[in-house]
């Protein structure tokens, strides 16, 4: 539990860190799922990667044939 007073007993620390404080240490797990939309000195704002189409080649790729 944040802030003052006694913990419950049963209240143990989390196996994952907070969100908000893994997000700006650049953690890869969460940086392969989100991007920074946008910052300043009172708000982060993230948005959730895409994930890409396997199948879905773009006929600009290298390798790729018509």
């Amino acid at each position: 539990m944040d802030g003052p007073g006694e913990n419950d007993p049963d209240l143990v620390p989390a196996s994952h860190p907070r969100f908000c404080e893994a997000i700006k240490t650049d953690a890869a797990a969460y940086t392969a799922l989100f991007t920074r939309t946008f910052q300043n000195k009172t708000f982060h704002v993230y948005r959730v990667k895409k994930k890409r189409k396997k199948g879905a080649k773009n006929s600009s790729e290298p390798g790729a044939t018509q």
